[in-house]
């Protein structure tokens, strides 16, 4: 998970940009309550923050469809494993069962 956090005192509302490109799993939060992004003709991540004190978070986290595939990948490793590991076991087995060239 990617994340930043920043201290920001503001005398009036204002608007900002970050330099990151908005993906669905940004997240942004200014004092614990969520802050709507928005998204800028180039595709970076908008925002409005009002006049105050503020403990600004952006976070990336996971999707619910980007934690499917990870757990799909995971999947198809194990698999992989699994299956190199059986052909691995079964070609041992035959090599031990087979006469060797020249052995009486």
């Amino acid at each position: 998970m990617h994340w930043r956090r920043y201290r920001i005192r503001l005398d009036a509302e204002a608007s900002f940009g970050w330099g990151q490109f908005l993906f669905p799993g940004w997240r942004a939060s200014a004092n614990g309550n969520p802050v709507a992004l928005d998204r800028s003709k180039s595709g970076l991540i908008l925002f409005d923050l009002g006049p105050g004190d503020h403990l600004l978070e952006l976070r990336f986290a996971d999707t619910p469809v980007r934690r499917a595939a990870k757990i799909a990948n995971l999947a198809c490793l194990i698999g992989a494993v699994a299956a190199g590991a059986w052909a691995a076991g079964r070609r041992w087995k035959r090599s031990r069962a087979m006469p060797r060239e020249g052995a009486r």
